[in-house]
């Protein structure tokens, strides 16, 4: 079965078992930490200070601290605080001694203003952790299974930020598919890792569960069923974030790679550089529409909601500042911050779908629907899981998006490789999803 050996399947199965609660619950942990410390410094915070909202210029001491703190984790902690997200999605394994590093340059982006979203970093602690378990309880002989083990360990952390066991192992599976590794085997060890990990929020016999969040954000009272206009706009957008997420990647690219062998003072310089660059882009669109700078300085799942919520609220001048200066602030991070390129995609495209919704035959279900699925896909180049997103992100209302969805998606993912390999050939360096 995908290259392993049967009486390794056993084993597979029972590791997976064991590691699949204690990481859920140190997951839940960490997204707990991430989460308070943002309130603190976006909410709390301002409110001691006598603000209603964070002024225009609350992201640049943050940030400055931010890209200083993650600089200083990246040069001196193993593991480089993770993998750079410029690179994508990444299916590369992480040591246990890598943990450390991962959730240390999470907690000092994420609450303080880096445009990129926690599933990344869940992952990488996640998987190593479920590492460090297997080899203290000499889960794997001469680690065989040790990769698979892992990969239930991510698979159990990252279910815990998007409120689903199907995505969860759905985004998995199609790592361990793009890295060329045991699809089926993967399968296997992510659905048991969120299987058993759900435990945390089902409970167990008498013993209750903690609530776990949803991920439905698409707050739409109604949403209709798809008609040829919908169909035909999601080709256009579709090559639209395509070309849009190549050039943000590729701009990542080219800040990050020179940096990967620099001396520790250039790293630090350069990422407090970025810090500094990106809490310019939250402060000039505070300035320019008056809303909060926390619009572009956060991974953009509360935006989002509040988009679909009320969007009567957003003129368009306003969601064409959301989409140029989270855009440019999305870029940025990508290349020296430590995070998940996923959720700051999904905002892009859900604003982006907001500003088209009156084109001819569109409206906004289908614009949000639509947008969501093509930035996620051609941000991940991983179209089964851009299209469980965004199913998920629409809740009970998923099975009237889903013609529509599914040709962005692929619409996205096919332009996105397209102009991927075209780059490689003229030399340039080329997007790689299960990158180191």
């Amino acid at each position: 079965m995908d290259g392993i050996r049967r009486q390794d399947l056993l084993r597979v199965v029972l590791s997976s078992v064991l590691v699949a609660v204690p990481v859920s619950l140190l997951a839940l942990g960490f997204l707990g930490l991430v989460d308070v410390t943002q309130d603190w410094v976006w909410q709390t915070l301002p409110g001691d200070l006598g603000y209603d909202a964070p002024p225009w210029w609350w992201p640049v001491p943050w940030l400055a601290l931010s890209g200083l703190l993650v600089g200083a984790v990246v040069v001196a902690l193993p593991g480089r605080g993770g993998h750079v997200p410029a690179n994508g999605m990444s299916g590369a394994a992480t040591e246990p001694s890598f943990v450390p590093g991962v959730a240390l340059a999470a907690l000092a982006g994420l609450p303080l203003g880096a445009v990129l979203g926690p599933e990344a970093p869940l992952i990488g602690v996640g998987m190593g952790i479920a590492v460090w378990l297997s080899r203290t309880v000499r889960l794997s002989p001469h680690g065989r299974i040790e990769a698979l083990i892992g990969i239930a360990g991510a698979a159990a952390a990252v279910a815990v930020i998007l409120g689903s066991p199907l995505t969860a192992v759905v985004l998995l599976a199609e790592v361990v598919a793009v890295a060329g590794g045991p699809v089926i085997a993967a399968t296997i060890a992510a659905l048991l890792g969120v299987g058993v990990g759900s435990i945390v929020f089902t409970g167990l016999g008498d013993t209750a569960g903690i609530t776990s969040q949803s991920l439905q954000l698409v707050k739409l009272s109604s949403v209709p069923s798809p008609d040829l206009a919908d169909l035909l706009w999601a080709v256009p957008v579709g090559i639209v974030a395509a070309v849009a997420m190549t050039a943000m990647f590729g701009a990542a690219r080219r800040i990050a790679d020179p940096l990967r062998s620099a001396g520790s003072g250039r790293v630090i310089g350069a990422t407090v550089a970025v810090g500094l660059a990106v809490a310019a882009s939250a402060s000039a669109y505070a300035l320019i529409t008056g809303n909060n700078p926390f619009d572009v300085a956060s991974s953009g799942s509360e935006t989002l909601a509040e988009i679909t919520s009320d969007p009567a609220a957003w003129t368009s001048s306003a969601l064409v500042a959301l989409l140029v200066f989270k855009a440019v602030g999305y870029a940025l991070s990508l290349s020296l911050f430590r995070g998940g390129p996923i959720f700051p995609a999904i905002l892009l495209g859900g604003a982006f779908g907001a500003l088209i919704q009156d084109l001819p035959g569109l409206g906004l279900a289908g614009g949000l629907a639509i947008g969501m699925g093509a930035f996620a896909a051609a941000a991940m180049r991983m179209p089964l899981s851009a299209f469980a997103l965004t199913m998920l992100l629409f809740g009970s209302n998923a099975s009237q998006v889903i013609p529509e969805v599914a040709i962005a998606v692929v619409t996205a993912f096919v332009v996105r490789v397209a102009l991927d390999k075209r780059s490689s050939v003229d030399g340039s360096p080329r997007s790689t999803t299960a990158a180191a």
